[in-house]
């Protein structure tokens, strides 16, 4: 009983070991001298897709290509010398394709016989970890090695353990001339250095820490610390690492870049309050236009004497100071329709010599220095006169007990930094014109709102007089600029793009007191009523014959039923349902009508929404004469260009 019970616990206990060997993790192989398979366990076969049968027909050489016929002897020998080691391998599958494992080898000497006992792990997630680990470090040494600003490392002493090679460009040190030395031998100012370790202890990291360094050189840069400290497992302070950035340029700059921040938030507040000039100009002109009209209309039947015509002219020009003030809205607002001519700027100011003295008065000297190369500028001239006269009436106001005002021509070139600096659009050669007073200056707080619409120090004016000259020379691509301080008076200067081609001739030729007639017939499209009554009886009492009409789709339902009659369409530009343009066009189909008059009060950006390129279509603008409508028509009717285009 005894033997019988020995064996049978032998047996349980091989029993057990195949058991918990089938069952293990790792791949389990047996191989005997001739590298034949013995044993396989279940991991074993599903590592390489083979069954168990199949592997006990094959030999290592099957699944390990490093382990050839060639080199088994030199391994066994190995293992029975060694008895135990690990080595890495690689294993083929079944299907072709091989991934690496770790082999843990043990000899074994088992009734006789000799047998290599291992174990095989799969190590391709290690292996992939170990790629990936090794591409993070050299895409960090790549990093650390190129990095511009400064990274460095201290220890619990302040003392440099590691720092990048940037350090080289950024301050002319070696990293070997600063590691080992602490970092309180760089700071300028070793007080800074003091209130960086506070506020870093104080709360674990630092960021855009500014401070004053000492290059290798002696120069002394400007430079922004963000670190924070090292801790250990233990949580005791190992140190700290940081970045350092030089930023001297930047603090060399700082100023300009305010400059350019405040130019750039004055340009939107002007575009804010342009925008909404531009919206009631529409409204305000239709309105003016009917106020304005009629007036001159009732003027035309009166003799100057009579009271009835005095009382008119008063209410005209009420009307031609209401449609200034909004031409001067829309100046600030840079929307104006002004059309620019080549000027030489000498002759524009020279222009101004005898109307000048009478504008700002006895008591200020007017100074003249015309530089003879001041050059040529493209502007209209009505609007750089206006520009002038506005800063000189500007100076005269803040010379109340009199004084110097200059007038300076000169040219400058502007680099691409000035440009920018100035908001200037692009470098190049600009025409400068310099308005100097010797009043008692500005105040900062007055210079961020000089420019203001509606600003002004006075008891009276419209605060419009520097927001349009502004917003005059902003249009043509140039700046104005006003240097100030107090209780040395003011100089504004205006930068204008020089231009080289020939001055613009002016037209002399005057208006003529009589209004041209016609018996031409008219289609005319205008949706505000009291605009359309003006604008028929203006017509019709010049002889024309006129078909009106509110709603544009009216009108071309019109003109398919008498196709061919009309000599000329007028028609607003913005109406509802159909623009002007589309109207023209939609004659233009149906034929016969060649010639368009387009009248609006709308502002230049609205009518490019609509297609109205101002320079190649015959266009009046709201407020207008009955002479200027009158003129325009006969002009258009008489011309022998049969489009819609002017010439």
């Amino acid at each position: 009983m005894t033997d019988i019970s020995r064996s049978k616990q032998a047996t349980d206990a091989l029993r057990f070991t195949q058991f918990t060997l089938d069952r293990f993790a790792d791949a389990a192989f047996w191989v005997g001298p001739d590298a034949r398979f013995v044993y396989v366990n279940d991991a074993a076969c599903y590592s390489v897709g083979y069954s168990r049968d199949e592997l006990l027909t094959m030999t290592v050489h099957d699944i390990d290509p490093q382990f050839t016929k060639e080199v088994w002897p030199d391994h066994w020998k190995e293992v029975k010398e060694r008895h135990s080691f690990s080595l890495e391998s690689v294993h083929k599958h079944r299907d072709g394709s091989t991934f690496p494992v770790e082999i843990t080898v043990n000899f074994v000497e088992f009734e006789g016989q000799e047998f290599n006992c291992a174990f095989a792990h799969d190590i391709t997630a290690r292996k992939q970890a170990e790629k990936n680990l090794q591409e993070s470090e050299e895409k960090y040494r790549a990093i650390f090695e190129s990095f511009h600003d400064v990274y460095y490392r201290t220890n619990r002493e302040g003392e440099i353990t590691l720092i990048s090679p940037s350090v080289r460009d950024q301050a002319g040190y070696d990293p070997e001339d600063v590691l080992g030395h602490p970092v309180t031998d760089f700071y300028a100012d070793p007080d800074d250095q003091e209130v960086f370790m506070q506020e870093i202890e104080k709360f674990g990291m630092i960021n855009d820490y500014e401070s004053k360094f000492m290059a290798k050189d002696g120069r002394i840069i400007d430079v922004s610390i963000s670190a924070r400290l090292i801790f250990g497992d233990d949580g005791h302070v190992l140190g700290f690492e940081g970045v350092l950035r030089n930023i001297t340029g930047r603090k060399r700059t700082e100023e300009d870049k305010a400059k350019l921040e405040a130019q750039l938030q004055h340009s939107q507040k002007m575009e804010a309050v342009g925008r909404l000039a531009g919206g009631i100009a529409h409204d305000f002109n239709n309105i003016l236009t009917v106020i304005s009209g009629n007036t001159d209309m009732g003027m035309m039947v009166l003799r100057e004497s009579d009271p009835l015509y005095e009382r008119l002219s008063t209410i005209k020009q009420a009307t031609d100071h209401a449609s200034e003030l909004i031409q001067q809205l829309l100046l600030f607002s840079r929307k104006h329709i002004a059309t620019p001519e080549i000027l030489d700027l000498n002759s524009v100011i020279s222009g101004l010599e005898l109307m000048l003295p009478r504008l700002i008065g006895e008591d200020i000297v007017l100074d003249f220095r015309l530089a003879d190369d001041a050059g040529k500028v493209k502007i209209n001239r009505g609007q750089m006169e206006q520009v002038l006269v506005n800063l000189a009436i500007n100076a005269r106001d803040a010379m109340s007990q009199g004084g110097r005002l200059t007038f300076e021509t000169s040219t400058l070139e502007m680099d691409e930094l000035s440009a920018r600096l100035h908001l200037l659009e692009k470098p190049g050669t600009y025409a400068v014109v310099s308005v100097s007073d010797t009043g008692p200056g500005m105040s900062k707080e007055l210079i961020e709102n000089i420019f203001e619409p509606f600003f002004t120090t006075k008891s009276t004016g419209t605060g419009l007089g520097l927001s349009t000259a502004y917003g005059i020379i902003d249009k043509n691509q140039g700046r104005i600029s006003v240097y100030s301080e107090e209780g040395l008076g003011t100089t504004f200067r205006v930068y204008l793009p020089a231009c080289d081609e020939d001055v613009t001739n002016e037209n002399e030729s005057g208006l003529s007191n009589d209004l041209p007639w016609g018996n031409e017939s008219i289609l005319l499209a205008e949706d505000e009523e009291g605009v359309r009554d003006l604008e028929v009886e203006i017509l019709t009492s010049l002889g024309y014959q006129v078909h009106q009409f509110a709603n544009p789709d009216d009108a071309v339902d019109y003109y398919k039923k008498n196709p061919g009659g009309i000599d000329l369409l007028i028609t607003d530009v913005i109406m509802p349902d159909l623009s002007g343009p589309q109207l023209a066009e939609k004659c233009h189909e149906i034929g016969g009508i060649e010639k368009v008059l387009y009248i609006s009060g709308y502002t230049s950006d609205a009518l490019a929404e609509h297609g109205i390129d101002q320079e190649h279509v015959n266009l009046l603008m709201k407020p207008f004469s009955p002479e200027e409508l009158a003129l325009m028509v006969r002009e258009i009717l008489d011309s022998s260009d049969d489009s819609t285009e002017s010439d």
